[in-house]
């Protein structure tokens, strides 16, 4: 072989080619499905034996919450909810109920950003996109009923505040949110932006009147 030239078709290429016509890429591995066995072997064993000591310590029961919400399973996830709806009724805690929602918005970000297969992407093609707006709406939902449930037991929490402010804005319930604003005004490190959000909420106001 000449120097600085290579061959067409060599020994590598004939290796690592992929099958039938050339060019053609290789099929694509099977999905991971998780075994009984494997959920076994991930659960988190340490906060499962600090719950096991001490069940009505709300730092216990949190950490297992979120260990089982980390592992990213509906499964999992549901466990972990469901474990902090049974506390909040059984405590009437509601900082249990504050978490059990924020869980549940995890779970469905993360459904949101889950890779499709090739099948869902070819049903996703025929029609519209009814599963990724109901995830949506869905988390549209759960966000403004956790924050609204926020501010009712933690009425003097600013940050609860803007939280629910920033949740009317998106969901478009301008005449809830107008006097919101007005009130973090009061707050001389919120009071120009919540100026300019005021102003905001009468400018898309005026422009909807006028179509």
């Amino acid at each position: 072989m000449a120097r600085g030239k290579v061959r067409r078709r060599g020994r590598f290429q004939k290796i690592h080619q992929g099958p039938g016509v050339p060019g053609e890429t290789s099929p694509p591995r099977p999905a991971f499905v998780k075994t009984e066995d494997y959920r076994a072997s991930c659960r988190p064993k340490k906060p499962e034996k600090k719950i096991a000591q001490n069940p009505n310590l709300a730092a216990n029961v949190f950490e297992l919450a979120d260990t089982l919400s980390d592992l990213a399973d509906d499964q999992d996830e549901n466990e972990a909810i469901a474990l902090l709806e049974n506390k909040y009724k059984a405590t009437s805690d509601f900082s249990y109920q504050q978490r059990a929602g924020v869980l549940r918005m995890k779970q469905l970000r993360r459904r949101s950003r889950k890779p499709r297969t090739p099948s869902s992407r070819i049903r996703q093609r025929s029609g519209p996109k009814a599963a990724s707006e109901q995830l949506s709406a869905e988390l549209d939902a759960w966000s403004w009923n956790t924050t609204r449930l926020c501010v009712e037991n933690y009425p003097t929490d600013l940050s609860v505040k803007l939280r629910i402010r920033a949740s009317l804005l998106k969901n478009g319930r301008y005449n809830e949110a107008i006097p919101l604003f007005q009130e973090a005004q009061r707050d001389p490190r919120r009071k120009i932006a919540a100026m300019n959000q005021v102003g905001y909420c009468f400018f898309i106001k005026a422009g909807r009147r006028r179509h």
